[in-house]
């Protein structure tokens, strides 16, 4: 695993973790 891998991984993780966050305070 190449160090961009793990930093693209990372952004998706933390792009679903707001939209999750984004989701919840609507509701």
């Amino acid at each position: 695993m190449t160090l961009f891998t793990t930093y693209h991984e990372a952004i998706e993780w933390i792009h679903s973790r707001l939209a999750f966050g984004e989701i919840r305070n609507k509701a």
